[in-house]
């Protein structure tokens, strides 16, 4: 059944975004192949045959497939070694210009939820004004720790990766 269905993707890929297109993608060959198993094997089948089954689950897939693919790719190119702080603010500035054009009631909550959690974070904040000093651009803002040049540039590749990739999981969590 379904031998044309292609394995997950690579375990350090799905752990970061990238296995909800993959159900996406494939859905109703992965249900297929679910509905063929026995409840009374295991409880966790009849769990996936619920999920299965849930009203919204069908318009949130879509939603992600056709809006939110920007994430992954985003996560994928903040593992990179060696990234500078300017490349790592303009990824998650790029996302943030996308969810602009995302449509409708998911649209709208999904970037509330992104702006929401990026307002209430400091390290954020503190990671622009950071990002506009390497660009040599405006003063950072009066919260600003009073660094020297020297050590201001030495933030140069500061490592927010981990912070950032989390953020942009929550954003898939809550169009679901």
């Amino acid at each position: 059944m379904h031998p044309e269905l292609p394995l997950l993707p690579e375990p350090i890929l799905m752990q970061w975004g990238t296995w909800i297109l993959y159900y996406a993608e494939n859905h109703r060959a992965i249900e297929e192949v679910i509905n063929t198993f026995d409840e009374a094997d295991s409880k966790y089948i009849a769990k996936a045959k619920a999920a299965f089954k849930m009203k919204g689950l069908m318009p949130s897939l879509t939603f992600i497939k056709a809006y939110m693919s920007i994430i992954p790719e985003a996560i994928l190119k903040l593992e990179l070694r060696g990234m500078e702080l300017v490349e790592v603010v303009a990824t998650i500035q790029g996302v943030i210009q996308e969810a602009d054009s995302w449509p409708g009631e998911t649209g709208k909550t999904v970037k509330q939820k992104l702006e929401f959690v990026l307002a209430r974070n400091p390290g954020w904040s503190a990671a622009l004004d950071l990002e506009r000093m390497l660009r040599g651009e405006s003063a950072p803002s009066e919260d600003f720790p009073n660094y020297s040049a020297q050590e201001a540039a030495s933030f140069k590749y500061l490592p927010l990766v981990w912070t950032l990739k989390l953020y942009l999981l929550i954003l898939i969590g809550t169009s679901l």
